[in-house]
């Protein structure tokens, strides 16, 4: 990959990289600044619903008590007041409690008997002297007030009404009750102030009453709440594709098991929906960016490469030994230093190559000549150990001298030849030395090599311990004996008193064999140089 297509491509990464992140950093602030809001919202609304419920209550008990104490007592002096018949003056009460009902601003207001009796109502004036179907009269006789929510009826409709019952009381007795209250209807519903987007509603029983939703969201969310269990009213209601979250505020109800509920609708499917679109503005303008980094990078990498495309060339042409190229760029910065740099050292490579070669000459030379030196110098430790044993079994055993001079003979002869090999190949300057691989029997290789250290065989310093091994190996035997023997001396002088154990035997496809001293061994620095030519850890030697 050339280098513009990688900065193009590192800087559309790194873009790509950086907007990503951008992106759903504001995601992230975005979703929870909306979390935020809704649950701000939330919080709001129920404590608006709770507020509004709360001063309600509070003026429509005031309201009652207002009716009760009005006129000094005038519905109280009605009740007891009584004709010849007994009868009370219905249509002075009707009037009054319907001027009360009025003054007070009360959806309605009702005197009722001690005998549950409907004595009077401000608004159903002709309704009287019939059975009140509130079933709290004796709870409002017994406690002498009570406040909550109840359904109230009128002709065929029936509404949830928040009312308060007070009893009118003579002497300490209750002669009467005076109802009065308001109906939570959708009118009630829309004057209490919500945040934006959010809407109430109110049912019992599976039945909604009354909500702030247009008319035919209503019937929708009516036809949800009475198709559902008891047990699921809290979950979530869809109308008209869009999701509502309900919070429900139990209200305190006056008909035994009868439950009201004032429920908050609010809707987080619009905070999904927005921080979703915006989601999509943001990955939108990223890609854009992105496309447009690339082209602007793209640009810019071309312009910055070109410099370097031509070093490219010039070092290829250097590297080829070619010190005919420069490179000519007129500009002041890093990339103009950097060519400037470039020239120099053209031209101190181009002096130097001249020195560099006549350098690598003499090296070559002096390479050659330790070489040469170290391989004249393996065939004469052979020869110099098997004139030592001449010379030792000369003196100590004249009856074998014979053997042992053949022997020694034919080794001296061997080495000879070797040196000889080492001449001929160094005036053709050819490899040193060449290996002349055969089939050999390696048991029998180890010993003919071995024959220069009868003496420590004889005494079982040095042992071959040795397996049967099927076939032969393909080996020089006369760079294999030298290897060997230097090995084995090399073994023999770190350890001088110790045995050396030398096993012969198979290994799968292959023979091997190991020389085992027990002397000090090889430092673990040392090891890894074993193979270097020339490395030696003695004061003389030439290394392996």
């Amino acid at each position: 990959m050339k280098l513009k297509t990688k900065f193009a491509l590192y800087s559309i990464m790194g873009t790509a990289l950086l907007l990503v992140i951008t992106v759903l950093v504001l995601y992230f602030f975005l979703s929870g600044g909306l979390r935020k809001i809704e649950a701000g919202n939330i919080s709001e609304g129920l404590e608006a619903l709770k507020r509004q419920l709360e001063e309600d209550g509070e003026n429509i008990a005031q309201k009652v008590t207002s009716a009760c104490h009005g006129d000094d007592y005038q519905i109280l002096q009605i009740v007891l007041t009584r004709d010849r018949q007994g009868q009370i003056d219905q249509s002075r009460l009707i009037d009054l409690v319907g001027q009360y009902q009025s003054l007070l601003k009360l959806d309605f207001l009702e005197v009722i008997s001690r005998d549950s009796m409907l004595l009077a109502s401000g608004l159903r004036p002709t309704d009287f002297n019939r059975k009140s179907e509130h079933d709290f009269i004796a709870e409002v006789i017994e406690e002498g007030f009570v406040q909550g929510f109840s359904p109230y009826r009128v002709a065929e409709n029936i509404y949830p009404a928040y009312l308060s019952g007070r009893s009118l009381t003579y002497e300490d007795s209750a002669v009467a009750i005076v109802i009065g209250g308001i109906f939570v209807d959708d009118y009630y519903l829309s004057r209490i102030r919500l945040p934006y987007n959010m809407e109430t509603a109110v049912f019992s029983d599976r039945r909604l009453y009354s909500s702030t939703l247009p008319e035919h969201l209503q019937e929708i969310l009516e036809q949800q709440v009475s198709s559902r269990p008891a047990d699921d009213i809290s979950s979530e209601y869809e109308l008209d594709q869009i999701t509502y979250q309900p919070f429900l505020q139990n209200l305190y109800s006056l008909v035994e098991g009868q439950n009201f509920y004032i429920m908050l609708l609010h809707p987080p499917s619009l905070a999904k929906q927005l921080a979703s679109q915006s989601i999509k503005i943001y990955l939108i303008v990223a890609l854009a960016a992105i496309i447009l980094a690339g082209l602007v990078s793209y640009a810019f990498a071309q312009r910055l490469s070109a410099p370097l495309t031509e070093l490219s060339l010039a070092t290829e042409q250097i590297a080829e030994g070619k010190f005919d190229q420069k490179i000519f760029w007129f500009s002041s910065d890093e990339l103009g230093r950097l060519v400037t740099s470039f020239n120099t050292m053209y031209e101190r490579l181009k002096r130097s190559q001249n020195k560099l070669i006549q350098a690598e000459k003499l090296a070559a030379w002096n390479q050659m000549a330790r070489k040469i030196a170290h391989e004249i110098k393996n065939p004469l430790t052979p020869i110099k150990v098997s004139i030592e044993d001449l010379k030792r079994s000369y003196r100590r055993n004249p009856n074998q001298y014979a053997d042992i001079l053949d022997d020694a003979s034919e080794t001296i002869l061997a080495e000879i030849d070797k040196l000889k090999r080492i001449v001929d190949e160094f005036s053709t300057f050819a490899k040193l030395p060449q290996p002349q691989v055969k089939p050999t029997d390696p048991l029998g290789l180890v010993e003919e090599s071995l024959k220069l250290y009868r003496a420590e065989l004889e005494t079982g310093r040095i042992v071959i311990n040795s397996q049967r091994i099927e076939g032969r190996v393909m080996a020089d035997r006369g760079l294999f004996s030298q290897a060997l023997i230097n090995i084995v001396k090399n073994a023999l002088e770190s350890d001088p008193e110790g045995k050396i154990e030398i096993e012969v035997g198979p290994d799968d496809e292959l023979a091997k064999i190991s020389v085992i001293d027990h002397g000090p061994g090889i430092s673990t620095e040392n090891l890894g140089r074993i193979f270097t030519p020339y490395f030696t850890t003695k004061s003389e030697g030439s290394g392996l």
